[in-house]
């Protein structure tokens, strides 16, 4: 994925694909949900070899 994907991938309605082929709020939503949890995700990316995308939620305990 080329870098200015990158920094725009969590955007609202930005997509890489047709409009007719996707919504383009997944990765949006899923932001906001994991900063709901207290958490991050981060993306990684070499073009033409691999994205990943690490999620990260802290252990809550229960006490």
């Amino acid at each position: 994925m080329p870098e200015i994907e990158v920094e725009q991938v969590f955007d609202p309605f930005y997509i890489t694909k047709p409009t007719s082929e996707c919504s383009s709020l997944g990765l949006y939503l899923s932001k906001d949900i994991i900063k709901l949890h207290k958490g991050n995700i981060t993306v990684n990316s070499e073009i033409n070899k691999f994205t990943e995308f690490i999620i990260k939620i802290p252990k809550i305990i229960n006490m």
